[in-house]
């Protein structure tokens, strides 16, 4: 438990991962690596209840680069008529 709590006390970047959060399998492969002992995630997930802390999943969010949904749609319309064109030019067919 103490390896636990000395590597969840700083970001993964800082231990060479290139996650921003803790995960229970990103644990696991940071013990094998620096342990060298093999952990299985309901082994951490026990470890990390022991020391009062309640594991829940990173949350899925979406990148401040990504397209809006009225961009993905002008995509879309962009890609259709691009493909009408090419099958009115018997460019391509669809079977």
């Amino acid at each position: 438990m103490e390896y636990i709590e000395t590597i969840i006390s700083n970001s993964p970047i800082k231990h060479g991962f290139q996650e921003n959060t803790w995960t229970v399998l990103l644990i696991t492969h940071a013990a094998r690596r620096d342990l060298n002992i093999e952990v299985s995630k309901d082994t951490v997930l026990r470890a990390l209840k022991e020391m009062g802390y309640i594991y829940k999943g990173p949350a899925k969010t979406v990148p401040r680069t990504a397209p809006s949904k009225k961009e993905k749609g002008a995509a879309i319309h962009r890609l259709v008529k691009e493909v009408k064109g090419r099958l009115k030019r018997k460019e391509c067919e669809i079977s």
